[in-house]
């Protein structure tokens, strides 16, 4: 399971122990920035005792503001703010994170038990079953993510991980494609906001330019910017080949160029024990390995797993008969900031004179190896 996979994964099981809900209304009116009042009006229902909460701003930037203490059934609080901005409130009993976004026209929030209530006239029903539908996602993938971490069997976890796998893509795809429908208004801006370090490349792309010229939008586009920026890749098709010197499975120090001299072509492969991923598609690459070396291509697996024990056991176990190599460490190893890896499996074709080729290869693009 690949970074980004297992953050969402994690993610999921933490949603499970907190109320997260969010109220957002149904348009900007102006996509400018303008000073106002927002008035809160704070209630609380079958709860006893007082209640202390913080209230912050959380976007475009984020301020602590102040707390409140709720003692009797409801407070109301005003805020002088420049809008639009999304505000939060947060109480360790009862256990509530509460994201709220208001205009002049106020918010009015109930405190239950069970969580929280948002009323007013601004509040869109067609993000209210957007939100509903991300929920019941994860629902689905904190047991799925509870499973995976329970399962001690690699075949079921690999079932599992592709089942999770597969919820991710659709919600990602529905939290783009409502983005892109609401770029004029805020609930575009704030989902864009939320999900923006589970987005890949492409998405970022597409979200960048349908925000460039947007009024209003100027936090968001440069906050995709940055996170474009940070997907960056350091390495291209046609450079050359950052070189190593590992340690083999021997204990053997082995260089780049050593491997390079051997075929017309090394296929190297960045994994890990826990990455499942990383380990089903080594065992479909076994068949491979020596239809791929009368090919011309050598392959050569780098670990980035933070115990060497971990590593030697997932290799005996897959029984991989090509050259395995270890990170010295982990993945705050140098190879691995200077191939820019950042996520698992991560693949790099080579040629023999160390320019790099192919980047990001899937299985069916190596299977495909055996064709050209």
């Amino acid at each position: 399971m690949d970074k980004r996979m297992l953050k969402y994964t994690l993610k999921f099981i933490a949603q499970g122990c907190l109320f997260y809900i969010l109220c957002i209304p149904v348009s900007l009116q102006a996509q400018v920035r303008k000073s106002m009042s927002v008035t809160l009006k704070i209630g609380k229902e079958n709860i006893d005792g007082p209640i202390s909460l913080v209230l912050s701003r959380v976007w475009p930037t984020h301020v602590k503001l102040d707390t409140i203490h709720l003692a009797g059934a409801s407070e109301v609080v005003t805020i002088r703010d420049s809008l639009p901005a999304v505000y939060s409130l947060f109480s360790k009993k009862p256990l509530l994170s509460l994201n709220i976004l208001a205009d002049a026209n106020g918010v009015d929030i109930k405190i239950t038990p069970e969580g929280a209530i948002c009323e007013g006239s601004l509040y869109d029903n067609e993000y209210k079953e957007y939100l509903l539908k991300e929920r019941e996602a994860n629902t689905r993938g904190r047991i799925i993510g509870n499973a995976y971490l329970k399962e001690k069997d690699l075949d079921k976890k690999i079932a599992l991980n592709e089942e999770s796998n597969k919820i991710y893509s659709k919600w990602m795809g529905d939290v783009l494609e409502y983005i892109l429908k609401n770029t004029d208004n805020v609930k575009g801006l704030w989902e864009t906001h939320r999900h923006i370090r589970l987005f890949p490349k492409s998405s970022l792309v597409v979200l960048s330019e349908a925000f460039r010229d947007k009024p209003g939008a100027r936090t968001t586009f440069q906050e995709l910017s940055g996170a474009l920026a940070r997907q960056t890749e350091t390495l291209t098709i046609g450079s050359k080949a950052p070189t190593f010197s590992l340690k083999s499975q021997s204990g053997k120090i082995i260089k780049l160029d050593s491997l390079l001299k051997s075929k017309r072509f090394l296929l190297i492969d960045f994994w890990a024990s826990w990455c499942t991923p990383c380990r089903a598609t080594n065992r479909r690459l076994v068949p491979l390995y020596n239809k791929l070396n009368a090919r011309g291509i050598d392959l050569a697996s780098i670990s980035v797993d933070s115990k060497e024990v971990d590593w030697q056991k997932a290799v005996a176990s897959d029984k991989l008969p090509w050259t395995q190599l270890i990170a010295p460490e982990a993945m705050k190893s140098a190879i691995v900031k200077q191939y820019g890896v950042v996520s698992l499996p991560t693949t790099f074709l080579i040629d023999n004179k160390g320019v790099i080729v192919k980047m990001h290869l899937s299985e069916d693009e190596i299977s495909k190896l055996l064709q050209e």
